[in-house]
């Protein structure tokens, strides 16, 4: 991000050899091109360094705290006479809005899944990438039915692959899926009940389902348990 102003700097009202420069119009310069580039993000105070000189081609460093996180500028003189050149104050890191994560999120629900959520990747408005990372995200189906998601972000702002953390079983399909298997190798109808909801499970958690050889047989438990966040799942029928 470059900030769209030519920042002319005042001149000192001392009388020195070197005059100095009055940053603070830089500083309002930063604030301002940053709450039109990041709407609604939370800003801190611009800093600039003071004690600086008029000095063609000099070059210094700002900071601003924008979402929590210290957003520097790299600022630089295109005359001795405290112009700013037009092309800074330029933001030093790169980012990627929040707003296009939660889009990441949820276009992979829909194509994996056919299914539309509410996708929230932070409180905020961007994030300063300082290198390639994966920020948590959260995937809200419905109410009380919330997964959880990372997404891959690289170093120059390519949001990349999203993957779930946790499985999302439909407890009925699970029952109806453990009632075919049992029965095809049982030679007999095998009701399987699991109960009727989404369930949002990590890797390894298990889940609890009732099997009955015969209407009105008596029940045997069926453990099932979660092997990877794409919902594959093992069973055991304690009979």
């Amino acid at each position: 991000m470059v900030v769209a102003a030519v920042v002319a700097a005042s001149v000192s009202a001392c009388s020195d050899v070197q005059p100095r420069l009055h940053v603070d119009v830089i500083q309002q310069a930063i604030i301002s091109a940053s709450h039109s580039e990041f709407r609604g993000a939370r800003l801190g105070a611009a800093h600039c360094p003071g004690g600086l000189v008029q000095r063609k081609g000099a070059t210094f460093t700002c900071t601003l705290p924008i979402d929590g996180q210290l957003a520097h500028f790299f600022v630089r003189e295109s005359d001795a006479h405290g112009t700013i050149d037009p092309a800074t104050p330029a933001l030093v890191e790169r980012f990627v809005l929040v707003r296009d994560l939660d889009t990441a999120v949820v276009e992979e629900v829909r194509n994996a899944e056919l299914l539309d959520v509410t996708a929230k990747c932070g409180s905020g408005v961007v994030i300063i990438l300082h290198g390639a990372r994966a920020e948590r995200c959260t995937a809200t189906y419905a109410p009380g039915v919330v997964r959880h998601v990372d997404v891959a972000v690289s170093a120059d702002a390519q949001v990349g692959a999203v993957h779930f953390v946790e499985a999302l079983l439909s407890t009925f399909k699970v029952g109806g899926e453990i009632s075919n298997a049992l029965s095809g190798a049982r030679g007999h109808v095998v009701y399987v009940e699991c109960g009727d909801r989404q369930a949002v499970l990590p890797v390894g958690a298990t889940l609890s389902c009732k099997g009955a050889d015969a209407l009105g047989a008596p029940l045997f438990p069926i453990t099932v348990t979660v092997k990877d966040p794409a919902g594959n799942y093992t069973f055991t029928p304690n009979k």
